[in-house]
């Protein structure tokens, strides 16, 4: 099984213990393709930075890379059976213990760098365009 799987399995977990959520599913969908966005925007600007190319950002991009993401994640995560909470979560059960604390712990790790490298990434590039 796959990592990603996992990351959405354990981003499931955590909207489903809200008694408010009532989606938990779509809502996990939704954050996995957002946190997907969010990386493949930092390579970009990581690419461009170590080329020393000009950033060009383009919005409609970002938001056309951002509406495939969210699509994808939903049809893999909402429509398919393999992929269906149920069998992730016996995946989850099948492993031991000290592989589902790895994991966690990666996927706290991943989470973290992928939202604060992006803004890092911002910070400094706003930085080095005021100099």
């Amino acid at each position: 099984m796959p990592f990603i799987d996992f990351l959405y399995y354990l981003i499931y977990k955590a909207y489903a213990g809200y008694r408010n959520e009532k989606s938990p599913d779509s809502t996990s969908s939704g954050i996995l393709g957002g946190l997907f966005t969010l990386n493949i925007t930092t390579v970009y600007i990581l690419i461009a930075i170590i080329s020393k190319s000009k950033i060009v950002l383009n919005k409609l991009l970002i938001i056309g890379v951002f509406v495939v993401l969210q699509i994808w994640t939903y049809i893999r995560y909402i429509y398919k059976d393999s992929c269906s909470i149920t069998v992730l979560e016996k995946e989850w059960l099948n492993k031991s213990d000290a592989y589902r604390n790895r994991v966690t712990i990666l996927a706290r790790v991943y989470i973290i760098i992928s939202i604060v490298g992006l803004f890092a990434l911002a910070i400094f590039l706003g930085e080095r365009n005021r100099a």
